[in-house]
């Protein structure tokens, strides 16, 4: 009999008891053989710096039902949503999943999939480009191109909801990669992405890692992980400012005409606002444009950091397969993956010349820097991170 086998895709920003809830339930629904996660690791798709490191999130994964839990590195996950999703997706391919799920806000899969086919068209695409160049915002001129489309505005209002978005990436990524798992929505419940509200019951990652600033202990009771030394979020990202002053004094507004994600001398408009910021939340509110929403400048910020260049990266389409840790029954399960996949796991980067893979390893030593621990380099020498199997529930 073949084995079911479900894909997730994670942030764990921190690891919260609502990704307690979407495991749970997405195992209730599905009840798969196999269960394979892949993590963004030191930064998330937002461009904002992860308060837990991947190396702990593999742990509690592990810990909490997960068979495998895949990298993806900081050059597919400080991407937009399209290219976050692609890669994740392509990743989970290669290891034959044969179920999906995902967090929405609309679990409508049939009005899911007509968001999917409008916005996959050309059309759509020139009219939102349309609209961009006559000065609206990305986010005004999608609404727009979208009504154009079709007048349920229910579809309208769930095209801008996060977790949506990320599902319609999904979608267009399975069909661009031409594969056909079974999808299960699982709707989001409480507060959404954004959301800066503490609920009782489910917070969002956004509110808990505001909470954990302001009073860490009732932060607690919203994480998985209660003992787990959570760095500041203000102090990472100050940091963060200090070390991109230091390369725009460096260096020069010029030099970074090379950086991925840099254009329309937007590099300019960074070097003299930088100038007169005092921290890295002012730097952002300065920077941001009707062309460059808050998350495109933080990974364009990111991408000046970690000197990621066009010329070695000329896309976000990223071909990389790294295991980070895997249980008793995940390592059973790769052993019956076909040789070709078998070939391209990454399981150690020690001797590894692989762009990404090098980029990684700055990711993760600059990282360890921002949460003051210079042997923090010394994980990606140690994984994958093995897990005696715990058996499911049934």
């Amino acid at each position: 009999m073949n084995k079911k086998v479900l894909g997730l895709v994670l942030e764990i920003n921190p690891f919260h008891t609502g990704h307690k809830y979407f495991i749970d339930k997405a195992i209730e629904e599905i009840k798969p053989d196999v269960i394979i996660a892949i993590i963004s690791t030191s930064f998330s798709m937002r461009g904002d710096p992860s308060i837990m490191d991947k190396f702990n999130k593999t742990k509690l994964l592990l810990e909490n039902k997960i068979d495998i839990v895949l990298e993806l590195p900081f050059i597919a996950s400080n991407a937009s949503a399209d290219y976050f999703a692609l890669n994740s997706i392509r990743s989970l391919s290669k290891f034959n999943i044969t179920d999906f799920a995902c967090g929405v806000e609309l679990d409508n899969y049939q009005k899911l999939l007509e968001l999917t086919n409008i916005t996959s068209q050309d059309s759509f695409n020139k009219l939102v480009k349309k609209y961009l160049d006559e000065g609206l915002s990305y986010s005004t001129s999608n609404n727009k191109a979208l009504l154009e489309y079709t007048n349920d505005l229910e579809l309208v209002e769930s095209f801008s909801m996060p977790n949506n978005t990320l599902a319609i990436s999904y979608l267009k990524s399975f069909k661009k990669l031409g594969i056909n798992p079974n999808i299960t929505l699982i709707k989001r419940i409480d507060n959404n992405y954004y959301d800066s509200r503490i609920n009782d019951s489910l917070s969002s990652a956004t509110s808990i890692r505001q909470e954990l600033e302001k009073n860490k202990e009732n932060a607690k009771k919203f994480l998985v992980d209660k003992d787990y030394n959570y760095p500041n979020s203000t102090e990472l990202l100050n940091k963060i400012f200090l070390l991109l002053k230091e390369r725009f004094i460096v260096f020069g507004e010029k030099y970074f005409e090379n950086i991925l994600g840099v254009s329309e001398g937007i590099q300019n408009r960074i070097g003299n606002v930088i100038k007169k910021s005092h921290n890295y939340q002012e730097l952002i509110d300065n920077s941001i444009t009707k062309r460059y929403p808050e998350a495109r400048i933080k990974r364009v910020l990111l991408n000046i950091l970690f000197d990621v260049k066009k010329d070695d990266f000329n896309n976000n389409d990223i071909d990389y397969l790294r295991v980070l840790g895997f249980n008793d029954n995940g390592n059973n399960y790769i052993k019956t993956l076909n040789k070709e996949t078998k070939k391209e796991i990454i399981t150690t980067i020690k001797n590894s010349n692989n762009l990404v893979s090098l980029l990684e390893c700055k990711v993760t030593e600059i990282y360890g820097l921002l949460i003051n621990n210079n042997d923090f380099i010394q994980n990606e020498y140690l994984i994958p991170i093995k897990k005696i199997e715990v058996k499911h529930e049934a």
